[in-house]
């Protein structure tokens, strides 16, 4: 919630308290389907699920990784160069500059790295004034797991990688403007190869369109960035897309100081490259949300239970593999 502060004694330009709803879709569910033999059971431990849980659970526990930093194809701001993998810690705080600017909290940042920028941040910082165990930490343990500038760094393996769209050719522009708002825009962008498609994620900035910081309502210096939400194939090499963040121009969630014009150029953060380049992530752990809800036991099942962790739930059921003297378990 955001509001602006009014100068003056009089109340004038009342604001009223709202709470943006974002809608939430169920719409992911996972499972590993295993199956016992009479043998296995036998040979196994006293407790064969101690001995098989951390096996059963860790794919899980990636899947859910992996569509969490998939949602990096939503994040509209990016730092760094698209051809150029992260070379040290001056593209981290690039990145939380960025943040800064946008109003984002110094405290609580998270930055999440494939092995390849950890590696290379990691040799960057060998030439920091950094405290002896810090340095010990970070060149013979490879650990990265202290804060450095406000900014807790993760490796992960699970980092995904963006190919630039094919439809990316030459110059391009933006013929016309939708509506303006909270949660939504969409324009049409020309001058992109014909039947070929513009990519989810990709990021551009419009010529104009200057970014403003939320939170004092202050020009940050440069463009606005912004990320296209669904993938569309160009028609006569225009498209219609529909991109974050909405364009807002007053009140209490202005981001950008104008509307762009008709014919105003669109420049776009990658090229029609066929380079995969790592998608890392900075962010607060209010920039995502994973919702989660348990499933229901099976009643018919030899045996099905709920188990919730900290909000996250999981089924296991079993029942008898007849035929194959076995238990099959979901």
């Amino acid at each position: 919630q955001y509001f602006s502060a009014v100068k003056g004694s009089s109340m004038t330009q009342l604001q009223s308290p709202s709470m943006e709803k974002i809608p939430i879709i169920i719409d992911q569910r996972y499972h590993v389907p295993l199956e016992y033999s009479v043998e296995t059971l036998t040979l196994a431990l006293k407790d064969p699920s101690k001995a098989l849980f951390k096996a059963i659970v860790r794919p899980l526990a990636r899947q859910i990784d992996l569509d969490i930093l998939g949602l990096a194809t939503q994040v509209p701001a990016n730092a760094g160069s698209y051809n150029t993998s992260i070379a040290s810690f001056l593209t981290v705080l690039q990145a939380g500059q960025i943040l800064t600017e946008n109003g984002v909290p110094k405290n609580g940042r998270y930055f999440v790295m494939n092995p390849d920028a950890s590696v290379n941040i990691q040799n960057s910082l060998k030439s920091l004034l950094l405290p002896s165990n810090r340095m010990d930490a970070i060149l013979s343990d490879g650990s990265l797991g202290a804060k450095l500038d406000g900014n807790e760094l993760i490796e992960s393996n699970n980092i995904l990688k963006f190919t630039a769209s094919t439809a990316l050719s030459g110059s391009t522009a933006v013929l016309g403007i939708g509506t303006t708002g909270i949660g939504g825009n969409s324009t049409i962008i020309s001058g992109l190869a014909t039947g070929l498609p513009l990519k989810a994620g990709e990021t551009f900035t419009i010529a104009g369109v200057n970014a403003i910081n939320i939170d004092n309502q202050q020009l940050t210096g440069r463009l606005q960035q912004f990320v296209v939400l669904n993938t569309k194939v160009a028609a006569a090499s225009a498209v219609t897309i529909n991109f974050a963040p909405a364009i807002v121009t007053v009140g209490s969630y202005t981001n950008c100081d104008s509307l762009p014009v008709s014919g105003a150029a669109v420049t776009f953060a990658s090229t029609a490259s066929a380079v995969a380049m790592a998608q890392n992530l900075i962010f607060t752990k209010e920039a995502f949300a994973l919702a989660t809800v348990p499933v229901k036991p099976l009643s018919g099942a030899a045996y099905s239970e709920t188990l919730s962790y900290k909000g996250i739930g999981i089924t296991m059921t079993a029942d008898a593999d007849v035929p194959n003297m076995g238990d099959l378990v979901r």
